[in-house]
C-alpha cells in the first residue's frame, strides 16, 4: 500500500503494464511504476480549483510515444508524455467532463459530462461531433474495442449503444484526387506521380471540392480556398487564398 496525497478519482495503465497514471481530487496526476513508486508528478495551472476527473493512455501501440489523455473540472482537456511534457495546448470542454474512452487505434476520443452529452474528439482535442443526448449527466461511456460502436451510461438511468458512422469526404478534378483523412486533415493525391500531400485544416472537415489549381474546404464556421503556388502541373504546393466566414 502507499499513501497518496489527495483522492484519488480516476487511473489507468500504460500499454506495456509499466507505468499507471492517478488522477487526482487537487488536481495534479501521479505516475508511478508498477512498485508504487512515483516517477512523475505533473503539477497543472490551477489545479487547485479543478480535480482530475478522467484520464486515460492512448491505446495506439504505433505511436513513439505513449500519450495521456487528462479531463478534469477546471473543464479542460489535456494530453501528456510519460515524462510528464505537455502535448499541444489545454482544449476548453465547456463543461464538466465525468468519463473518458478512446478508440481501439487511438485515433478518437469520447468525453462524457455534465452536459448531458457525449462528444466525440481527435486524438489532439478537437471536437467533430456529439454522441447521444440523454436527459441526466454523462457518467459512463465506453468505446468497444476494434469498432465504431460507443455505450454511454447517463444519470437518468438509461445505457444506450451508438454505431458512428464515418462517411467519406473526396474530390476529384483531373489527375488530383483529394480526401479527408482523420476527420480533420485534407491529402491531395496526384495520380500520375502518386505524390501526396497533407493539408491540417485542425477543425472537423464537412466537404472538399477540387477544381483546376483551386481546393475549397469547407469547416463548421467557414469555407478555407486554397491555390498552388505555380501552374506547374506537377506542383503539389498549396497556399491558403481565401478565407470565408459563414
Amino acid at each position: 500500500k502507499h499513501k497518496v496525497s489527495s483522492r484519488i478519482t480516476c487511473c489507468s495503465w500504460t500499454n506495456d503494464g509499466q507505468y499507471l497514471a492517478l488522477g487526482l481530487y487537487n488536481g495534479l496526476v501521479s505516475i508511478r511504476n508498477k512498485t508504487g513508486e512515483e516517477k512523475v508528478k505533473i503539477e497543472r495551472p490551477q489545479a487547485n480549483i479543478a480535480p482530475v476527473w478522467a484520464l486515460s493512455w492512448n491505446p495506439n501501440r504505433d505511436g513513439q510515444s505513449d500519450v495521456l489523455a487528462v479531463a478534469d473540472w477546471g473543464q479542460r482537456l489535456s494530453f501528456y508524455q510519460l515524462s510528464g511534457k505537455q502535448v499541444g495546448k489545454d482544449r476548453v470542454l465547456g463543461y464538466d467532463p465525468c468519463c473518458l474512452s478512446w478508440f481501439s487505434k487511438g485515433e478518437y476520443v469520447v468525453i462524457g459530462g455534465a452536459n448531458k452529452q457525449c462528444g466525440l474528439y481527435t486524438k489532439e482535442g478537437v471536437k467533430l461531433e456529439t454522441i447521444g443526448e440523454p436527459s441526466g449527466w454523462v457518467w459512463g461511456c465506453a468505446v468497444k474495442p476494434d469498432s465504431n460502436f460507443v455505450a454511454v451510461g447517463s444519470n437518468d438511468g438509461t445505457v444506450a449503444m451508438y454505431q458512428l458512422m464515418f462517411s467519406t469526404v473526396h474530390g476529384l478534378y483531373k489527375d488530383r484526387y483529394a480526401f479527408r483523412d482523420n476527420m480533420t486533415d485534407v491529402i491531395i493525391q496526384h495520380l500520375i506521380t502518386d505524390q501526396k500531400v497533407r493539408i491540417k485544416c485542425r477543425d472537423l472537415v464537412k466537404k472538399i471540392a477540387i477544381y483546376r489549381n483551386r481546393l475549397a474546404v469547407q469547416l463548421p464556421d467557414r469555407i478555407i480556398i486554397y491555390e498552388l503556388y505555380s501552374d506547374d502541373t506537377a506542383d503539389m504546393h498549396y497556399r491558403v487564398k481565401e478565407k470565408v466566414n459563414k
